[in-house]
């Protein structure tokens, strides 16, 4: 899968309607920031939140999805 498949993706994980395989290749995609922090490394736990933050809301914003009350 390309890196232009994944906000197709994440459209449909976030919608409910990914398959199992699709669910797993996107959660094995995202522990692989877990695993392997790369420009994370070392940087203080307050600012990676906040750049997980701002990951999500750009993510979001391309795809068009507002936050609900439980975000």
């Amino acid at each position: 899968m390309s890196h232009e498949d994944f906000p197709e993706l994440l459209n449909k994980y976030l919608k409910g309607e990914c398959t199992v395989e699709e669910k797993s290749l996107l959660d094995e995609w995202y522990d692989s920031f877990e695993k392997e922090p790369g420009v994370l490394k070392g940087r203080p736990e307050r600012e990676v939140a906040g750049i997980k933050i701002r990951i999500m809301e750009k993510i979001r914003a391309i795809l068009g999805i507002t936050r609900s009350a439980n975000d």
